[in-house]
């Protein structure tokens, strides 16, 4: 059975929306879940109306508007079609990424949208709103692509493991892609195997064994200064066409923030990322 039954779409004006809300959907029938969408962009905080004569604060309401129209049109055109249950959330006079986050606790699975640092795109969300709903929520993201994620991926799976707390969270939240991976390969980078354990210890093979998942392992240890790379050059060498793995962060204080190899990797990704907090 699987454990998704709440999807949170980030839907905004950038042109891979519309393939996101279609790959949202999809998932939201596969496993008969609700789907909501909400509507954010980096002007959609929703700033109070100023004097009538300030033209800057007009104009990016307005623009944000528009967008939100737009948005609002497509997501009305995929209800109309049938299919799963959808709900549109309504940020209107809110901060848009602050209501998202507290959103996010409710659902299963959020779907974002990778952000295009090379492309400054009208109508995208702010550079950090993908790190900002996965610390916030604690809830496992699928990122897609900016460039488009092809349909029915997921046939051949990366997963990263480094036995951590965060990879244990999100190795539960992508068995149900794992189960219908015609291929799973895991990235072990541990650096040992079982530990003060009597006889045989328990391990990443036999938990998905438990599972009914087969996978080939592939054991290296990665520097820190190269992990991303070579998690992608392995992702390029397999043709994955699904990367799981767990955010790198550390605790500040009392704050929880992404290692550098965790911002290269959603910045140079091109194939979809199962990603946990």
């Amino acid at each position: 059975m699987s454990g998704i039954r709440s999807i949170l779409l980030q839907l905004d004006a950038t042109p891979a929306a519309a393939m996101r809300l279609r790959e949202a959907r999809e998932l939201a029938r596969r496993h008969e879940a609700h789907l909501a969408v909400m509507f954010v962009t980096a002007t959609s905080h929703w700033p109070p109306r100023l004097a009538p004569d300030d033209d800057t604060s007009l104009f990016l309401q307005t623009s944000t508007w528009a967008e939100q129209d737009r948005a609002m049109a497509m997501f009305d055109a995929a209800q109309a079609l049938g299919g799963p249950q959808m709900q549109w959330l309504d940020g209107q006079g809110t901060d848009a990424v602050e209501l998202f986050c507290r959103q996010a606790l409710f659902a299963d699975l959020l779907v974002l949208a990778q952000h295009d640092a090379g492309a400054v795109l009208p109508g995208a969300a702010p550079a950090d709103f993908v790190t900002s709903a996965m610390l916030r929520s604690g809830r496992p993201a699928l990122v897609l692509p900016a460039t488009g994620a092809p349909a029915g991926f997921g046939h051949q799976v990366l997963l990263c493991w480094n036995a951590t707390a965060p990879a244990a969270r999100i190795l539960s939240a992508a068995l149900p892609w794992l189960r219908r991976a015609r291929h799973v390969h895991v990235l072990d980078t541990t650096d040992s195997h079982g530990g003060p354990v009597v006889g045989e210890a328990l391990d990443i093979a036999q938990y998905l064994r438990f599972h009914g998942v087969t996978a080939v392992l592939h054991g290296r240890q990665l520097p820190p200064a190269d992990a991303c790379a070579q998690v992608l050059a392995l992702a390029r060498e397999l043709a994955a066409d699904l990367l799981v793995m767990p955010c790198a962060g550390r605790s500040l204080l009392r704050e929880w923030v992404l290692d550098d190899s965790t911002h290269r990797l959603l910045q140079a990704m091109t194939s979809p990322l199962l990603m946990c907090a």
